[in-house]
């Protein structure tokens, strides 16, 4: 039976380039992670008092990075779960506002755009959260628990970095390192199926997911 639920209550955009957020978010985390590493290894020597730490380039390369992959991920891979249009529009100029406010913040230091930069972390995480959430609900599918839960657990863990990262025992860096490197496997091991496919009697079959959740755990060690 076909169902009357509309794909999509979204009249923009239908395409073009806030359309879906893979599109955005993709090329955010791959120049953001060029960006990143060469203003770790060069920044304070043409910007003396840019002042970047270790603790910075790890946050940055986690939640900025990471943060972006996710959500183009998420968002993208949303509209199989529900079968509406891919997230995009107005909400996705938000996420990604959020997230450059945060890295900009970051970059400038001082009380107060380290504040802003708590708020605007939490803003792009939960709100990826909350728009899986909505897709899910108005969509008339199951939601995705695992994933709202790392979003949300990823903002809180961003703004407390953020808060504490002078104090941060560099023991402790591991974490979040370790959680990204968990989630990657996790995303692996469903994403991989679906683009790696062999032959068998004349028909193409995709491969077992147990193959690639063991090669993406011995690619995470």
């Amino acid at each position: 039976m076909v169902s009357d639920r509309p794909l999509s209550d979204r009249v923009w955009p239908k395409t073009g380039f806030w359309a879906a957020s893979f599109r955005v978010m993709f090329p955010l985390s791959a120049i953001w992670a060029a960006v990143c590493v060469a203003l770790w290894q060069w920044g304070n020597q043409i910007w003396p008092n840019l002042g970047l730490t270790l603790e910075w380039h790890i946050h940055e390369m986690v939640f900025g990075f990471g943060g972006a992959a996710v959500a183009g991920y998420l968002l993208t891979a949303c509209s199989s779960w529900t079968g509406r249009a891919p997230v995009g529009g107005v909400a996705l100029v938000m996420l990604a506002s959020f997230w450059t406010a945060t890295r900009v913040c970051l970059l400038l230091g001082g009380a107060l755009a380290e504040g802003v930069a708590i708020v605007t972390t939490l803003g792009f995480f939960w709100g990826i959260a909350a728009l899986l959430l909505r897709e899910a609900q108005q969509g008339g599918k199951a939601g995705r628990p695992f994933f709202v839960a790392v979003c949300l657990a990823a903002g809180f863990g961003s703004a407390i970095w953020i808060y504490a990262m002078p104090m941060i025992d560099q023991a402790r860096f591991i974490w979040p390192v370790l959680g990204c490197a968990v989630l990657l496997t996790v995303v692996g091991d469903a994403w991989c199926p679906r683009i790696w496919t062999l032959p068998t009697n004349g028909r193409v079959e995709p491969v077992q997911s147990y193959l690639s959740g063991k090669i993406g755990l011995g690619w995470s060690c």
